[in-house]
């Protein structure tokens, strides 16, 4: 895992570098885009077989904690805003507040970020993207909708199988591994959940995912959840991204310090 993941973190991270640096013409900033885009895609797709290769294992573990799934919900819809208005989406958020739930909050992330990344690579311009989170009885239900072409019937269980695409073959339009869909299944159902395809009012799919707000009896529940990594939407341009350098002066400084160990020099 180390070994696949540091080199395409150092191609990102320099390349980042290199576009903040002063006096980059417009053509030396689309270029240095386009490599640090395509480390992404690629971080992406090794960090999704790593995980189909643990959870075919057996080896996946959640960490359980004490989640605010509201803040969680907003602060990975987020991602997409800027995405949504170069792309001409109208993108909804409709977030109750005050569903908590016990779960592991960086898997429910990454359930969220493959829906809503799937969501968004196939709503055209002028289209809708909708959110919603609400609790229902001992369940917290999401919902990721769109007005795009939807899945058919008969495809609905299809569109979960690892490796696999709908619109595959030599007319393919879009890029990926086939995994995304099956990672955000197998991960709500980690947590005791569901999640099922419908109709959506917007004219498309609608992905409904439920999960518990209990952890089963007896399992470990921090009272906090572990800060969460950087979920970035894969496959998606990176300058339609919300920087990091955006975040208010004022919540950079109530952030804690952290300290990071790297064995590899050239991290530096």
């Amino acid at each position: 895992s180390h070994d696949l993941r540091t080199p395409l973190a150092l191609v990102i991270g320099y390349t980042e570098k290199l576009m903040k640096a002063p006096r980059r013409t417009a053509v030396e900033l689309r270029e240095l885009d386009i490599v640090a885009r395509n480390a992404r895609a690629s971080l992406g797709h090794v960090n999704d077989l790593l995980d189909v290769s643990r959870l075919a294992a057996g080896a996946m573990p959640l960490e359980y904690s004490d989640t605010d799934l509201a803040s969680l919900v907003r602060l990975v819809g987020g991602q997409f805003d800027v995405v949504a208005e170069e792309t001409q989406l109208r993108y909804q958020l409709d977030i109750a507040d005050g569903v908590r739930a016990e779960v592991d909050a960086e898997k429910i992330g990454r359930v969220l970020l493959n829906l809503l990344t799937n969501a968004f690579k196939f709503t055209t311009a002028g289209g809708v993207v909708r959110c919603a989170l609400r609790a229902e009885g001992a369940e917290a239900v999401l919902e990721v909708a769109d007005s795009g072409p939807g899945i058919p019937v008969d495809k609905r269980e299809v569109v979960f199988e690892r490796f696999r695409q709908l619109d595959g073959g030599d007319g393919r339009r879009f890029a990926g591994t086939g995994l995304g869909l099956a990672i955000a299944r197998d991960f709500t159902e980690l947590h005791r959940g569901s999640i099922e395809i419908g109709e959506a009012p917007e004219g498309g799919a609608l992905f409904m995912v439920r999960v518990p707000v209990r952890a089963p009896e007896g399992t470990p529940v921090r009272a906090m959840p572990a800060p969460l990594p950087s979920l970035v939407p894969n496959g998606l341009p990176s300058s339609e991204l919300r920087r990091r350098d955006e975040v208010p002066a004022a919540a950079q400084g109530t952030r804690p310090l952290v300290l990071v160990v790297e064995d590899n020099p050239e991290m530096n």
